[in-house]
């Protein structure tokens, strides 16, 4: 809990999660490793699958204005960068220590119920279960190619009111998991 306290005292940690982080902190043997809001970026890769050497050209953890997603596309086109530009729509997302698999289930099975469908267990050792809670909404695009855009400005704005929509809809989720686990720290 203390590292966590410096990681938002820095500003390392997105607002729209830190009273899920503390609900599930407070709940006997769990502890948040990372999370994340949702977000919505403008990414160019030099080739599908290599985030390493990706460039971020624009990221928001609520939806931004038009105008924010249309400047960063363009910032990439006059660079003319090679590879790949895409406009990328992503679900909340955390992952969380617990002690004990049915600890680990309780939670997986609630993060579902709250509309987390892609939520798993993704490690058990020991005593020790990470849960990833995620959600299935996401929206990957593909919007230019070596420093070209491939889409004009009304196109973006169709993929920009969707992408929109998707986080929208991620944040409902996280509304719904967040009252599940007041019930469940209540004594639920």
């Amino acid at each position: 809990m203390a590292e966590l306290s410096v990681l938002v005292e820095g500003g390392e940690v997105d607002d729209g999660v830190l009273s899920v982080l503390d609900l599930i902190n407070g709940l006997d043997g769990f502890f948040t490793l990372s999370s994340c809001a949702g977000r919505m970026q403008v990414i160019s890769v030099p080739e599908i699958g290599d985030k390493r050497n990706s460039v971020v050209w624009g990221k928001w953890h609520r939806a931004p204005g038009f105008e924010d997603v249309l400047s960063a596309a363009g910032r990439y086109e006059a660079e003319g960068r090679d590879g790949l530009l895409f406009l990328l729509v992503q679900s909340p997302i955390f992952h969380v220590a617990c002690f004990g698999l049915e600890k680990g289930k309780r939670l997986r099975d609630l993060a579902v119920g709250a509309g987390f469908k892609y939520s798993s267990l993704k490690s058990v050792r020991g005593e020790r279960v990470v849960v990833e809670v995620l959600g299935a909404d996401r929206m990957d695009v593909p919007l230019g190619r070596d420093g070209r855009l491939a889409v004009d400005s009304e196109q973006l704005r169709f993929f920009y009111d969707v992408g929109c929509m998707v986080l929208e809809r991620g944040k409902r989720h996280l509304e719904r998991f967040k009252r599940e686990l007041e019930v469940w720290r209540g004594g639920g």
